[in-house]
């Protein structure tokens, strides 16, 4: 029951960001005089999401097989790569005077982590 608690807790958080992103988006396209509650609101959200979501895929993560934890880091090692190296080299073809090494691997690794560990953070586990 506590899984399907916090399985509940992390969709709701998540919707709720979605919702307050486009909520966001609308009012800066349109240009319109908003409360500075609501951005330091979604500021918050942002942060508390940016800690709560690795560290409730980590408690989620050690329930699995070592076969199954091994199969998705090493999805996680090819991700990184892959993504790191792509973003790098399309930085380097339209922007070669702005190369950021930080900033083409720290979108690899939330890349790679979202892809490899989804459906351990919001899916539920089927049950045998």
């Amino acid at each position: 029951m506590k899984k399907n608690k916090v399985l509940i807790f992390t969709k709701m958080l998540c919707t709720l960001f979605a919702i307050g992103t486009i909520i966001l988006l609308y009012i800066m396209y349109k240009d319109i005089d908003i409360d500075f509650k609501f951005i330091i609101g979604y500021v918050f959200l942002t942060f508390f999401l940016l800690l709560y979501i690795p560290i409730i895929t980590i408690l989620n993560a050690r329930k699995l097989k070592w076969a199954e934890m091994r199969k998705r880091f090493f999805k996680f090692i090819a991700l990184f790569i892959l993504v790191g190296t792509l973003h790098y080299i399309i930085d380097y073809i339209f922007r070669p005077s702005k190369i950021g090494f930080f900033r083409a691997f720290s979108s690899a690794v939330g890349s790679a982590f979202g892809l490899s560990f989804i459906d351990v953070t919001l899916l539920k586990k089927k049950e045998d």
